[in-house]
């Protein structure tokens, strides 16, 4: 499966859903994120719902775009997948919201790991290129302080996902990107704010 048309009009929706949207700092079109995403898991899966699920992983949780919506041009599958990936906006406290999204993960069928280590790999490969070629104070302001905390984030989410699934073929490749995430910090001496 290279090319089909469910996977083409996902890229359209996708496209159309975040066409206002940017990366941040380095503010490229922010559709870029879901091709990655679907590049990366497309070596490990050919599920064309997992692989159209990629494409959506972020339309509800950042544009006016809906679950009906999702499954109603996608499917229930495709929906589902989207469905626990995506955080609950209800919930105001940011630590708590990411409290319950990690706890959905703990469920998961390996689909939604799949795609959200593939996501959590291209968000280390963005940050580390914005600590790479931005100053100090572009990170921090567009990342927000307590680093510590973002590294305890990530790290429990990675802790959760190979519990969930220690055969995860995408599990080398997100500790190493988080690893080389700690280094570039310490270099930066970036741990402490």
């Amino acid at each position: 499966m290279i090319y089909t048309d469910k996977i083409k009009n996902a890229i359209h929706f996708s496209s159309l859903a975040h066409k206002d949207q940017k990366r941040k700092v380095v503010g490229y079109p922010y559709v870029s994120h879901p091709i990655v995403v679907l590049f990366i898991i497309s070596h490990f899966t050919n599920d064309e719902d997992v692989l159209v699920a990629s494409i959506l992983h972020d339309v509800v949780e950042d544009t006016d775009i809906t679950l009906n919506d999702i499954e109603e041009k996608f499917g229930k599958k495709v929906r589902d997948i989207v469905d626990v990936l995506t955080e609950d906006k209800s919930i105001v406290d940011k630590k708590e919201r990411k409290e319950k999204q990690l706890d959905r993960f703990k469920n998961a069928n390996q689909d939604v790991l799949l795609i959200k280590t593939a996501d959590i790999i291209h968000n280390f490969c963005d940050i580390m290129l914005v600590l790479e070629n931005y100053s100090k104070e572009e990170y921090l302001g567009t990342f927000g302080g307590n680093i510590k905390n973002k590294i305890d984030t990530a790290g429990k989410r990675i802790m959760v996902i190979e519990e969930t699934w220690r055969d995860n073929p995408l599990l080398p490749e997100v500790k190493t990107r988080f690893e080389d995430y700690k280094n570039l910090l310490e270099k930066l001496d970036l741990l402490n704010s």
